[in-house]
């Protein structure tokens, strides 16, 4: 149910496909795993949010490495691709875990307070595939709402700190660069305590 939850997210976002291809995506990734050994799973499939409430703020964590297929090896993830341009089955994405190297999360970012957390903290995954979701969200931190990911991201105590990526429940997301996106991903519209209405801004 969790992992149905996240799918649903991912396709929320903007860009996401729509609920309509997601048999033919899982097919394909069957299709891979039926045919060579150590296609482990798309993103989606092989980890879920710790608790519902990070739905949202997980597949928004993820971006584009929602869709991403974990495979074991290098070699691995080029047999697919041979294999999914020979039979023109269209292009993926792939996290091949000899490949990736995870960014090391500042361990400050662990004690911020309450209302902060680790995207990597709050998913649960088999250790076989925890490097992949370690690269997947990197040293994103997940925030209770917008005015708390400004002040992590803005705030005095960002200062000396290497910049962070934000997200919020609700999905809305700080950049690196410090443009800001939000809008309403399932569960409704992100906003500022000074904006109500606000579904996009930029800094």
């Amino acid at each position: 149910a969790a992992a149905n939850a996240l799918r649903e997210c991912r396709d929320a976002l903007p860009g996401g496909r729509g609920a309509a291809k997601e048999a033919e995506r899982a097919e394909r990734v069957a299709t891979l795993q039926r045919l060579f050994r150590g296609v482990l799973g798309r993103f989606v499939d092989v980890c879920r949010p710790a608790q519902r409430k990070y739905n949202v703020a997980v597949a928004v964590a993820a971006g584009k490495f929602n869709e991403a297929i974990v495979v074991e090896t290098r070699q691995c993830a080029v047999d697919c691709i041979r294999y999914l341009r020979d039979a023109r089955l269209g292009s993926a994405l792939f996290l091949p875990l000899d490949g990736i190297d995870p960014p090391r999360a500042d361990e400050r970012l662990r004690s911020l307070g309450p209302g902060y957390h680790l995207a990597v903290d709050v998913v649960q995954c088999d250790a076989a595939v925890a490097k992949a979701v370690a690269y997947a969200v990197g040293a994103t931190v997940v925030c209770d709402d917008l005015d708390g990911a400004r002040r992590l991201c803005y705030g005095p105590d960002a200062d000396g700190r290497p910049p962070v990526k934000a997200v919020t429940l609700k999905g809305a997301q700080i950049a690196k660069s410090g443009t800001i996106t939000g809008g309403a991903y399932g569960s409704g519209a992100e906003t500022t305590s000074g904006d109500r209405k606000s579904t996009r801004l930029n800094s």
